[in-house]
């Protein structure tokens, strides 16, 4: 449009020239021209963005309006289905079609029509075809169950007989490439030693001559060398791997489980005092880079209560410093210096998200302005060198510098309990710790922690002086006279 409103041409005609610059005479007598757009109505590219828009304010207006309806523009092929699209009829097919005359265009369509709906009935009856068999196979294997189910009660005994194998074979062969698939890496190569070590006491037995009183015998051998806690925990892998043979029908009972498990003992918990742990930290020279690095290691792990695995995981996007919130989504598996990877945490409740305090915030800030000099591009919050923190780099450090602060000794682990300890110390809510450290139970969190509470019952007994008051009756009114026993003992004092 013009400035007036007015339409303005869509196209315009353009004479063409020759190489002198002049018009191009036709055999005719016409001059020689062409059509330029001078809008881009006529673009397919506009078409279809316009026609998409007009799309969407449509369902924009059904949905508006609570209509099922939906409004798609699309040619049937851009939109996935198999459908012949019908051809376009004009005004003057319409209007002839209206008045009952037939045309070739409308024939044509009707034809169409009739073809999508032979084949939509088509499909639909091949879909209920597919039903049916798959119903079919579904009949067939319940039947099959059925079978193998019957039978299962008339084979035990052959089975047994000839598919008895040693409890070796059994571990070596079957239960341990089961159990890899069940269990994180880490996990299952830390026990893997522990089921080849302990276990062997059964290896040249078959698995069906293994009875209560063998397993009973080599659990009384394991008390004598191990903590109860330990054979306790070795034991719960032996009841496992005989659930297993019994599943597979290469046993009927659980020898192990029948015997029951010795009796737990109460594990005294280690860890530093805040005092103690300000003489350890105090020996750290922030100058040196180095050591520098093991300070913010050691108060983050005292300070957060983190697992090892979850601090050398921890990456500095996880930790917002404006709020000082710090997501804790994963861990660390560590090999060796080129062999790591990130893997889920340790349980659900380990997925969690902890606030640090503003001393922390301020550390960390420190600490991350320093690395950035040495390592411009490092993600990893405890790391001095671009590669995450190794299993033995902070626990020797540790060690030494509880020597020289000539304070106990702690594994580092016992950082996390260090930071319990400060907290209950401080008398937070044990449930609020529970989440803090990650814990799945409060269960968990008491039972390690509770003997952490020495004047709980003192604090108790305090509020309870001066709850209760009375005045003494000034004779007797319930009158306990009459019971024999107590007759005599009814006399002033």
């Amino acid at each position: 449009m013009d400035e007036h409103g007015k339409w303005l041409p869509k196209s315009r005609k353009v004479y063409d020239l020759d190489e002198n610059g002049e018009r191009i005479k036709l055999p005719s007598g016409r001059l020689k021209s062409h059509k330029e757009d001078t809008v881009d109505w006529n673009n397919q590219k506009y078409c279809e963005i316009w026609r998409h828009e007009w799309e969407v304010i449509q369902n924009r207006y059904l949905e508006a309006n609570d209509r099922p309806e939906r409004v798609d523009l699309r040619s049937y092929a851009r939109q996935g289905l198999d459908i012949v699209p019908t051809v376009h009829e004009g005004a003057a097919v319409r209007q002839m079609e209206k008045r009952g005359i037939q045309t070739n265009i409308g024939n044509l369509n009707r034809e169409i029509r009739a073809a999508n709906n032979l084949m939509k009935s088509i499909r639909q009856l091949i879909q209920n075809l597919k039903g049916w068999i798959t119903e079919l196979g579904e009949k067939r294997k319940e039947l099959l169950a059925q079978k193998a189910a019957e039978e299962a009660t008339l084979l035990p005994n052959l089975l047994m007989k000839y598919m008895e194998i040693t409890f070796k074979k059994f571990i070596e062969e079957i239960y341990l490439p089961w159990y890899k698939t069940q269990v994180k890496e880490s996990t299952y190569k830390n026990r893997y030693s522990t089921i080849q070590k302990h276990f062997a006491y059964f290896y040249k037995k078959k698995v069906s001559e293994i009875e209560a009183i063998n397993v009973q015998t080599w659990q009384l051998k394991l008390a004598k060398q191990f903590s109860p806690n330990y054979v306790r925990i070795v034991q719960g892998m032996l009841c496992l791997a005989f659930d297993r043979a019994i599943i597979l029908g290469l046993a009927k009972k659980n020898p192990a489980r029948m015997i029951g498990n010795i009796k737990s003992k109460k594990v005294k918990i280690d860890f530093w005092t805040l005092e103690e742990f300000q003489k350890v930290i105090s020996l750290l020279y922030k100058g040196d880079y180095y050591e520098h690095y093991l300070f913010i290691s050691f108060w983050l792990l005292f300070m957060t209560g983190m697992r090892i695995g979850e601090a050398a995981a921890l990456q500095w996007d996880d930790i917002d410093f404006e709020t000082g919130m710090l997501i804790i989504s994963k861990t660390l598996y560590y090999k060796t210096m080129n062999d790591y990877k990130f893997v889920e945490p340790k349980t659900q409740a380990s997925n969690r998200t902890i606030y640090i305090d503003a001393d922390t915030i301020k550390e960390l800030q420190e600490w991350k302005a320093v690395q950035a000099k040495v390592l411009p591009n490092c993600g990893f919050v405890l790391s001095y060198n671009s590669t995450p923190t190794s299993k033995t780099t902070l626990p020797r450090a540790l060690e030494k510098l509880a020597n020289l602060a000539g304070v106990h000794r702690i594994k580092i682990h016992a950082l996390r309990h260090s930071h319990a300890s400060l907290l209950i110390s401080m008398g937070e809510n044990p449930l609020l710790i529970k989440e803090r450290l990650g814990h799945e139970k409060i269960q968990t969190t008491l039972g390690t922690y509770g003997h952490l509470y020495p004047n709980t019952n003192i604090e108790i007994a305090k509020k309870l002086t001066g709850v209760l008051s009375y005045q003494s009756a000034s004779q007797s009114i319930a009158n306990y006279t009459s019971n024999q026993h107590t007759a005599m003992y009814h006399k002033e004092i």
